[in-house]
């Protein structure tokens, strides 16, 4: 499927709050937008700040911009892939000019009920876990890169082309994994951050969550400042209030609710780190959404 550049950045695409529609049910579905127009304009032409539950991949194939994930703000270019875990709230700014890139939206739901039964599941689970831990934007070898154009120019694919085609993506994935963690030399930390990752609903010890991957807690404490540059207490609540921020734009549930949910049991402590990392209550965030996106 293609989309003239204009539509891609209006409203009606901008997939707000309502999922990517994938054809006929399935689990894996590609589109690919060109805008090879001239444009000598400096101005970058921003989309709609949105989330969708299923993985996404962008590769690009021509033109750069950027990425706003969790307050974040990452560049990509040609060759770049951007990854956006599911339910993460993100927006695009591009760069005006010349612009070609391949999305690929995975619906890994529905895609691991498939091996529910299979002991491919365990595995399967265990890839996407790993993957979860990479950083939004990667650049990708020119023969990584070909795999999403070869996908794409298949069209119509039958299930167990889908499915060969979602193996395919993890697997190349999961050797992006592999890469970022013998450059940093820190198998062991990625490790953490997954385990931060399932877990952080729970109350996470600095003496269990070390003595879990045997490290002392003076040691692990050093060197996961020394890695990520801040303490694991405030990693644990960067997480925390980056997750209670999606629950709070994707449900109706309250805040003290969410809270709970994101493992901040206490009302005002929940509320004041809200306000430290955005600026805003959690109350003024939902009701701006809500009016921005004309959802009331």
């Amino acid at each position: 499927m293609r989309f003239a550049f204009e539509d891609y950045m209006s409203e009606k695409n901008t997939y707000l709050p309502e999922d990517v529609k994938i054809p006929g049910g399935g689990f894996i579905s590609f589109d690919r937008l060109l805008n090879d127009e001239p444009d000598t304009s400096t101005a970058w032409k921003r989309g709609k700040y949105h989330f969708h539950s299923q993985l996404e991949l962008k590769y690009m194939i021509a033109g750069h911009g950027k990425i706003i994930l969790d307050n974040d703000i990452s560049f990509f270019s040609q060759r770049s892939l951007v990854i956006i875990k599911p339910f993460q709230l993100h927006e695009y700014e591009y760069a005006c000019g010349k612009l070609e890139f391949i999305n690929c939206y995975i619906d890994i739901e529905t895609f691991c009920r498939i091996f529910d039964k299979s002991f491919l599941g365990n595995v399967i689970s265990q890839i996407y876990s790993t993957i979860r831990t990479l950083d939004s934007v990667q650049s990708l070898p020119k023969h990584h890169g070909s795999i999403f154009e070869k996908l794409y120019s298949c069209g119509t694919m039958n299930m167990i082309m889908k499915v060969s085609a979602v193996l395919e993506i993890f697997i190349m994935l999961s050797g992006l994994c592999r890469s970022q963690k013998k450059e940093g030399n820190h198998e062991q930390f990625w490790d953490v951050l997954h385990y931060i990752d399932m877990h952080y609903a729970e109350r996470i010890d600095l003496k269990k969550i070390s003595a879990s991957f045997g490290i002392t807690p003076y040691y692990f404490a050093r060197k996961f400042r020394n890695i990520f540059s801040m303490s694991l207490n405030n990693y644990v609540t960067k997480i925390r209030i980056n997750k209670a921020k999606s629950m709070l734009l994707a449900t109706s549930a309250s805040v003290h609710e969410i809270g709970k949910a994101a493992g901040i049991q206490d009302k005002s402590c929940f509320a004041r780190l809200f306000k430290k990392y955005y600026n805003v209550s959690p109350q003024q965030m939902r009701k701006e959404f809500i009016k921005n996106n004309n959802l009331s």
